[in-house]
């Protein structure tokens, strides 16, 4: 049977791609560094330590550490999961709320919405819950939002703590909560770590890790292709990964069971993001190059699958019968574009009737749920749903809560 080159899992044998860029807890690699880290933050929260702070590197892992952490997070904690929020303190407390399933209304006021969130939390407490208010992507607040989560933190009773505060971020949120402008704040942090890059024989048996997962554990990748690899990532998985996906591509279309030195390098010189692309005077090299882009998108075109999966917060499949059909039509796509999907981050999402927070909610999704995107309008996404009855139906959703597939 003839294998095509440009669906590189059929020509390798593999069961799905090694190298996808979600955060998918499958494929969580336990290098020393993240289990380390990850049993680290797990203690602090089991132990209600007020102020928890990871950093790293864009690309590290965080946002695959922070899905392991919420799987084995004990049933008493109740989470809050808010990402990449440029928001005001009104603006943070209407997503906290809005997360926890809490309708705020068109209330706006700071101190009524700080209101109903300490009510809340004490509702939670006589519940024998307390709550973890988890940021992703931190960074991205402002001074005067991270002094709201410092009052937040003061929910407590004369024994405990009721709310807890994790801060996921870049380095640059290391120094932004020690900054003088909050001090108090710093002075609350009982938990500090840094997730570092991976190291060259760590970038090693992360590959070889991936590859086994997904079924291409005799695929041969010899030392100096890691070397490469490490050389050109940095040790970062993220760049790891898109480098690797990219090098299986190029093997493939040259008929070759083996990532080579040589073909690494090949796939960098297609790659002019992660590393600069050579000047060369090779005609035959240019036109390779251009054959590889163009099995790219063919590639792209192949593995792109509409099925969606949609669930609920139970695991249950989410339907939706009451609603009618929008009364907007889908926009019509490009048949020349690349169809765009993102997966869910958070641990729900509310989907609107349209694209802002005063519209009614119809339904949800979950973290992990693939989404097949529409249109982007002011910060929000438009998709499209299933309902019961395999219906199309679409909505929006606001844009920081998902990652778009590269």
């Amino acid at each position: 049977m003839h294998n095509d080159p440009l669906d590189y899992t059929t020509f390798f044998g593999l069961e799905e791609p090694p190298f996808r860029l979600l955060p998918d807890p499958a494929f969580f690699f336990p290098s020393d560094v993240h289990i380390k880290i990850k049993d680290v933050l797990l203690y602090g929260i089991r132990r209600g330590e007020g102020f928890i702070l990871l950093t790293g590197e864009a690309g590290t892992g965080k946002s695959l550490l922070l899905r392991m952490i919420l799987q084995e997070l004990p049933p008493e904690k109740e989470t809050a999961l808010i990402v990449a929020p440029r928001v005001s303190p009104a603006g943070l407390l209407k997503l906290i709320l809005e997360d926890l399933g809490v309708d705020t209304g068109d209330i706006q006021e700071t101190a009524l919405l700080q209101k109903m969130l300490e009510v809340h939390v004490v509702e939670l407490a006589q519940e024998g819950k307390e709550l973890v208010i988890i940021v992703d992507e931190a960074q991205n607040l402002p001074p005067d939002t991270l002094e709201q989560l410092r009052l937040m933190s003061n929910i407590e009773t004369p024994k405990k703590k009721l709310l807890q505060v994790i801060l996921i971020g870049q380095p640059e949120l290391a120094s932004l909560v020690t900054s003088s402008s909050l001090g108090q704040l710093a002075q609350r942090i009982t938990i500090n770590e840094t997730l570092r890059p991976l190291t060259e024989q760590e970038v090693k048996d992360y590959i070889l890790y991936r590859l086994h997962k997904s079924g291409g554990g005799g695929i041969h990748i010899g030392d100096p292709a890691i070397r490469e690899v490490f050389k050109a990532s940095g040790g970062i998985p993220r760049l790891v990964n898109k480098i690797m996906d990219r090098a299986l591509l190029v093997a493939a279309s040259r008929g070759e069971r083996n990532v080579s030195q040589k073909v690494v390098k090949e796939a960098l010189e297609t790659l002019p993001n992660v590393c600069p692309l050579p000047k060369t005077g090779n005609t035959r090299r240019k036109w390779s190059m251009i054959s590889i882009s163009l099995a790219l998108s063919v590639m792209a075109i192949l593995l792109i699958s509409p099925r969606l999966n949609w669930h609920n917060d139970e695991g249950h499949p989410v339907v939706d019968v009451q609603t009618s059909h929008l009364s907007t039509p889908p926009p019509k796509m490009n048949t020349n574009e690349r169809k765009l999907y993102a997966v869910v981050r958070t641990k729900r999402a509310f989907v609107r009737e349209g694209p802002g927070l005063h519209y009614p909610r119809f339904t949800t999704v979950a973290m992990g749920d693939r989404l097949s995107v529409e249109e982007k309008r002011n910060g929000w996404i438009r998709i499209s749903v299933f309902d019961s009855k395999g219906m199309v139906r679409h909505g929006w959703i606001r844009q920081d809560l998902v990652i778009f597939e590269n």
